[in-house]
């Protein structure tokens, strides 16, 4: 659960951008047009609404609220609906 700013490194990682290019961003855009479906995207960018933030927000929940209850429903809670959401846009879209 990284913050949502290194997806696109991730996504570089994942394809074998080098790290060389300045903007990385710019080589991955083709190879994800030509590989990924709309539907596949539409779904990534709900996952990233609905999902938790990252470690970091959930470690300001605990301490906000000093409890790890809070925490585990939370995290339950965003996750399954980022899935199910992300799920219905697939479907959607598909």
């Amino acid at each position: 659960m990284a913050a949502r700013e290194v997806a696109v490194s991730a996504l570089g990682t994942v394809y074998a951008i080098s790290a060389a290019v300045e903007d990385p961003s710019a080589q991955l855009l083709p190879i994800v047009s030509a590989e990924w479906s709309f539907a596949t995207g539409m779904s990534l960018l709900v996952w990233y609404i609905f999902a938790p933030q990252c470690l970091a927000t959930l470690a300001v929940i605990k301490k906000e609220t000093q409890s790890w209850k809070i925490v585990l429903i939370a995290t339950t809670y965003l996750f399954g609906l980022a899935y199910l959401a992300s799920f219905l846009v697939f479907q959607f879209f598909a």
